[in-house]
């Protein structure tokens, strides 16, 4: 009964149709949801940088001097343009006896306002995302003593690419 009959593409089409509309659809809606998140890193770029300074400034459990000369940008080889100029960075670097709290040293670059900002500790969109890092020595290059470094690091940089 149904021997020698071709099947005829009039039937199909309609359906590849279907099919061709729903794919590009479904491409168009993904490229459309990928360009419009927003991905906010500046968690992971205040970490990285705590992690950064504090592999410089400590060796072998040992915290190098941060004299009143001290310059962090050719020591850690990290960018004074971007840390400085940009606005959007800070890094701040104390250094306290364990037993007697007293501050040692301490070092601050950046932008003064994000270490407000990190005081502040609001759920603010806006507002710098901060990194607080402690870590435990065993002193100076020449000097034994217990000490507490504390780094706090924050990150505002934002740039807009819908723009």
């Amino acid at each position: 009964m149904l021997f020698n009959k071709k099947g005829d593409e009039v039937i199909l089409s309609p359906w590849n149709v279907i099919i061709w509309v729903l794919l590009i659809g479904a491409l168009v809606i993904g490229l459309v949801i990928f360009n419009n998140s927003k991905t906010d890193i500046r968690s992971e770029e205040a970490r990285i940088l705590a992690l950064r300074v504090a592999d410089c400034i400590i060796e072998d459990s040992r915290v190098m001097p941060l004299p009143e000369d001290f310059n962090i940008f050719e020591t850690c080889h990290l960018s004074q343009e971007v840390i400085e100029e940009s606005g959007g960075y800070f890094i701040k670097i104390e250094v306290i006896d364990l037993y007697s709290k007293e501050e040692l040293a301490s070092y601050s670059t950046g932008d003064k306002d994000l270490e407000l900002q990190c005081a502040l500790k609001t759920e603010e969109k806006h507002f710098a995302v901060c990194y607080r890092e402690k870590v435990f020595s065993n002193g100076f290059q020449n000097e034994p003593l217990d000490l507490i470094v504390k780094i706090t690091t924050a990150s505002n940089y934002q740039e807009d690419l819908n723009e």
